[in-house]
């Protein structure tokens, strides 16, 4: 009689000759069941469950460690008859981190191998299929005979029953497992790496199934390498340690190998095999094995720490998330003898659990296993060039090394930004006697330091460290030590040690907005290069605008926002605490946010207060941008990216235009493009905190073109003041968008540096050089734009309008003059009269118009006739004797070396190269006018010969009628409406 016995899950029908164990499998007993291997999976809630499943999440797989070998849940060895099927229940976990980052491998894949074999295919996939609910699958068209299955998923996956075929009750199966570094993986390769003496290392012998497992154990070069055990016998779900060991003696120089066999006395089950190396140096080469626990003397160390006998990444988590720059290993030098000789590393992956790959795999950069970079770069050469890539580094030490260099002395570095441990190198050796120089700012190598906004004199701290083998002294010096001091000039650094040296930015000798300098570092070596270090600061006034939205009265309910401070305006920003975002799912992290201008719009714009700028001046402020959110919206796909938009204006801009844009928070750094008093408009989504720049306008000074300026001008003699002036120079605009250039004369009682207030291609500035009494031309040269003041120009507008508003300018009560000279004879210079300007109206019989010149409507240069004025701030050329001649066109004379130029020969040999052209506008604002007064007008017929009024306004342009309000000119007078 047959009695039925339920043990572990399976359902066992006992008769009289035979055991058959039916699977029913339940997983009720909270363990992984006997006859059952997993790895990665677990038994708990009556499920096997791969991965978190309760809400928590698994590490390994967020940041892409699954491997496809690795989180499988392997079935008993199976009898299969024909026509039967394995069904199974399964659904997917919890939400966890799963369901927020989604995973590397999503997959979940049933794959079988016939039992003892160990060749895995793939026979179903439900990774479309499982969805949060239980759900019954099956396997089916298995043909007749014995085979193991695994599930096999990088998600997470719960199982609560399988249901089957016939479980096999006495049929062992094995697997070898490296202990060393906590890896659970099957024994691929056993690596002793650089061995100077006999090593041993430990594996773990599994017998996965159901049968007792007896094997023999042996080296395919047993003088070598030897097991401690030659036979093992492992009882079901058990397993036994065996050492294997490398002896030394018995070993030769360079790579030593052989084939480890573990042989199944059981004839179904395939042996087990892997290879196993060591590596023996040559003698008298340089070894360094790291086990002091600091740096060796003469390497360079950047983002690496040393200790334990080890060198390794400090925090891989700190570059690979983004794709950030990577860490430095750097050898002392050392001498390539020959290129058969061969640089040995032994290294692995430093992750622990094997599987992260550092926070690179979190973010596309990796996860497959870390990758270690070789360069090398000749010694005292700054120049750098990969030699080789070392990619998917395991978890046990492998022997790495590089070889085929050419004959030489060098220096060589790891590179890498993932988790990688270097426990040895051997190979070459170190050169004697050679320094090396190194310059550190902050404990980081550097080109650049910025000292930042300024207000007194900063001190900055370099380290100068010799890196090498022998001494060596250095010069430093600054290529500006008015502005950067350098307080030690030659300085000795011993071997393997650091000098620290200041440099000062002195305040009171620096210019206010943007100073630089070039710090050079020069080695006393033939061989070494001097290091340079770029330099910045901005000097800043003690007045300079800062905003960082803090409160100070006590605010009693911090979640409720506040509005913004005075002068600012928005549609929809608010002074608040942003929260964490999704930081908190970390519990939190970094330190509190302070208040901040915040908006979670995108629509939502901000405005500061007015804010005045000279060309190059600085405003920082910091950029919050919830990098969490972004990383959630971009996995799935939820949101747009928080970008966060910068625009500016100035007073006298029409429209906004785009400065940058930031997607990643930080200190950032507003450079005014031109001088003027500006406003700055934020627009995306962000917060803004802890500005510090520019200032609040200053009150200007007011002039005017028609109005006596002598007392305002006397007053301010001098001194650096903003300038209000009323005058506006314009081009005219066409119908069709396009522009026809004006040109005006100017000499302003004030500097005047138009590049820095207008971009070049909109005004042209020129000077009056020469006149050309045979042509009678009058002939221009086009200067920089820098107009000093009280000097007279002649200016072109060649689109939109210009303001002469002026911001930090020094006044002077002084017109300027300048030489005008005859052309044709540059080696006997004649002066012929002055080009100059005017501080005040003055009329043709006025004794400083003499002579007088000015610019009429078409361009030409005409006497001022009788009874006509010439206004405030407006330029002449007055001859040094009196002529006949009355009109003189324009010209501009270009460079010599402008080969295209149109070129004519004057008989004179120095200027028969020379080029002139027409001078460049298309419209002039005449300078001569009636009355006095008004500006910039012509002798005009406003009558027409018919009897009908015509009307012009301040530019003396015809107008269509006569204008219902402003100011206008009829029969030669200035009205105003």
């Amino acid at each position: 009689m047959n009695r039925l016995l339920v043990l572990s899950g399976m359902l066992l029908v006992m008769g009289a000759n035979s055991i058959k164990a039916q699977m029913d499998e339940r997983f009720n007993d909270g363990k992984i069941p006997y006859g059952w291997y997993a790895d990665g999976w677990t038994v708990k809630d009556n499920a096997a469950q791969k991965g978190s499943s309760s809400g928590g999440f698994d590490m390994k797989q967020m940041m892409g460690g699954s491997d496809e070998g690795f989180a499988y849940l392997m079935t008993p060895p199976l009898k299969v008859a024909s026509g039967e099927n394995l069904v199974f229940s399964a659904k997917k976990g919890g939400g966890g981190m799963d369901s927020f980052m989604g995973s590397k491998d999503s997959t979940f894949v049933v794959e079988r191998t016939i039992y003892g074999q160990h060749k895995w295919i793939q026979v179903a996939d439900f990774t479309t299929e499982v969805t949060s609910d239980y759900q019954t699958f099956t396997i089916s068209g298995t043909e007749a005979g014995e085979y193991r299955f695994r599930f096999r998923s990088a998600s997470t996956v719960m199982i609560d029953s399988v249901a089957g075929f016939t479980i096999d009750m006495d049929a062992p199966d094995v697997l070898v497992i490296d202990t060393v570094g906590g890896n659970k993986g099957a024994v691929k390769m056993i690596d002793f790496s650089l061995c100077k003496s006999d090593a041993v290392r430990q594996v773990l012998v599994v017998n996965t199934a159901t049968g007792k497992l007896k094997v023999n154990n042996s080296m395919s070069d047993a003088n070598k390498f030897s097991f401690s055990k030659s036979t093992m016998e492992i009882a079901a779900g058990d397993s036994l340690d065996v050492n294997i060991k490398f002896t030394f003696a018995a070993g030769q120089p360079g790579k030593n190998e052989a084939l480890a066999t573990l042989k199944p006395t059981d004839s179904r089950v395939e042996n087990y095999e892997f290879m196993t190396y060591a590596i023996i140096t040559e003698p008298n080469v340089w070894v360094e094995d790291f086990n002091a626990d600091e740096a060796p003397k003469s390497w360079i160390v950047e983002g690496w720490k040393v200790g334990h006998g080890v060198a390794t990444v400090a925090e891989p988590s700190g570059t690979g998330m983004f794709g950030g720059s990577a860490f430095y290993l750097t050898t002392p030098p050392v001498t390539v003898e020959s290129n058969t000789q061969a640089l040995l590393f032994s290294v692995k992956d430093g992750d622990a659990g094997g599987g992260m790959g550092g926070m690179g795999g979190m973010m596309g950069g990796g996860g497959n296993g870390p990758t270690i970079t070789m360069e090398k770069s000749v010694y005292g050469s700054d120049k750098w060039e990969q030699v080789k890539i070392i990619s998917d580094i395991d978890s046990v030490y492998s022997v790495q090394w590089i070889s085929g260099i050419e004959p030489g002395d060098y220096r060589f570095r790891f590179v890498s930004a993932d988790s990688v441990v270097i426990d040895s190198v051997a190979g070459f050796k170190i050169k004697e006697n050679a320094p090396d120089v190194h310059v550190y700012h902050h404990g980081k190598s550097t080109n650049y330091v910025f000292y930042g906004q300024c207000k007194e004199n900063v001190k900055e701290t370099f380290k100068i460290y010799n890196s090498g083998t022998g001494p060596v002294v250095v010069n430093v010096s600054s290529t500006d030590e008015k502005v950067f001091s350098v307080k030690t000039g030659t300085i000795d650094v011993p071997a393997s040690d650091s000098v620290f040296v200041d440099v000062e930015f002195v305040y009171e000798s620096a210019a206010y907005g943007e100073n630089n300098s070039l710090l050079i570092f020069a080695p006393a070596s033939e061989v070494l290069q001097a290091k340079s270090v770029a330099v910045r600061a901005y000097k800043i006034s003690d007045q300079a605008w800062s905003e960082d939205f803090e409160t100070p009265y006590v605010v009693e309910d911090e979640s409720v926002p506040r509005e913004l401070p005075e002068g600012w305006e928005s549609t929809g920003w608010k002074v608040t605490k942003p929260s964490g975002g999704m930081m908190e799912m970390f519990g939190g992290g970094g330190e509190p946010k302070t208040w901040m201008a915040t908006t979670e719009s995108k629509e939502y714009e901000l405005i500061t207060p007015r804010l005045q700028a000279v060309q190059g001046d600085v405003l920082k402020f910091d950029v919050d941008i919830d990098m969490m959110s972004n990383m959630a919206g971009a996995f799935d796909g939820s949101s747009d990216p928080a970008v966060l938009f910068v625009y500016y204006r100035r007073d006298v801009d029409k429209e906004w235009t785009l400065y940058n844009y930031y997607a990643q928070s930080g200190t950032v750094y507003f450079k005014a493009p031109y001088t003027g008093v500006y406003r700055l408009k934020f627009q995306g989504t962000g917060s803004l905190d802890n500005f510090l720049g520019l200032k609040y306008p200053d009150e200007p000074v007011k002039i005017s073109e028609n109005a006596d300026n002598h007392e305002i001008l006397d007053e301010y003699n001098g001194k650096v003041v903003n300038i209000d002036f009323d005058r506006e120079l314009s081009a005219e605009q066409n119908v069709d968008g396009t522009w026809k250039s004006r040109a005006y004369t100017l000499s302003l009682p004030y500097d005047f540096n138009f590049s820095a207030y207008y971009p070049k291609e909109q005004v042209g500035v020129y000077k009056l050089s020469f006149v050309d009494n045979f042509y009678n031309e009058f002939i221009f040269s086009k200067t920089d734009g820098n107009v000093a003041a009280g000097q007279p120009c002649l200016v072109v507008v060649n689109y939109g309008n210009i303001s002469l508003n002026a911001i930090q300018t020094t006044v002077t009560n002084q017109s300027k003059s300048s030489d005008v000279y005859a052309y044709g004879n540059e080696s006997e210079p004649s002066v012929v009269g002055t080009w100059q300007g005017l501080f005040s109206n003055a009329s043709s019989d006025d004794e400083r118009l003499t002579n007088a010149f000015v610019m009429d409507t078409d361009g030409h240069w005409k006497p001022l006739p009788t009874g006509m004025y010439l206004n405030s701030f407006h330029a002449f050329m007055k001859m040094n004797e009196a002529t006949e001649k009355t009109d003189f066109t324009p010209m501009v004379r270009q460079s010599i070396n402008s080969a295209n130029a149109p070129k004519r020969a004057l008989g004179v040999d120095a200027f028969e190269h020379d080029g002139l052209v027409k001078f460049p506008a298309d419209l002039y604002a005449g300078d001569m006018v009636q009355g006095g007064g008004t500006t910039g007008i012509a002798t005009i017929r406003t009558i027409d010969t018919d009897g009908s009024n015509r009307y012009y306004d301040l530019q003396g342009r015809q107008l269509n009628g006569k204008p219902n309000k402003g100011v206008y000119i009829l029969n030669g007078k200035k009205y105003s409406k």
